[in-house]
């Protein structure tokens, strides 16, 4: 009997610390995707730190 509870108690913690990552990783792609999508969609001039400075004598 103990050793049912003790093995449920560690299903349930590995079912938690896997969820865990698990939703991580998917947040971490729905951010990568989002990026990716709006880079895609950026005009050419919309980030100027990309663009040389054509007044900048140097």
């Amino acid at each position: 009997m103990t050793i049912t509870i003790i093995l449920v108690v560690l299903a349930f913690v590995l079912l938690v610390v896997l969820g865990a990552r698990g939703r991580k990783q998917r947040d971490n792609a729905a951010e990568a995707a989002r990026r990716a999508v709006e880079a895609r969609f950026e005009t050419p001039d919309g980030d100027a730190a990309s663009h040389k400075d054509e007044d900048s004598r140097a």
